[in-house]
């Protein structure tokens, strides 16, 4: 729909311990700690699958987790 996007990240070709990131130079209002993000994924693989993870940076930089999952999910969204 409307303003929606999509994003495919192959990591079929990977070695252990290399990673990706996809940042967005847009930033946000504050939002009274009040922040929510919501995404449908689609981990699945034969083999173990990495770790995907959800930060948020604040503004002098520091990289805070926000979730994580490093389970092999079934072969759904």
């Amino acid at each position: 729909g409307k303003g929606q996007r999509f994003l495919y990240v192959n990591s079929s070709a990977q070695k252990e311990g290399s990673s990706a990131r996809i940042t967005t130079t847009k930033f946000f209002p504050a939002s009274l700690g009040v922040c929510r993000v919501r995404f449908w994924f689609w981990m699945f693989a034969s083999r173990q699958t990495g770790v995907l993870k959800i930060y948020t940076v604040e503004e002098h930089g520091l990289n805070i987790l926000m979730w994580s999952s490093s389970r092999n999910e079934e072969n759904k969204w």
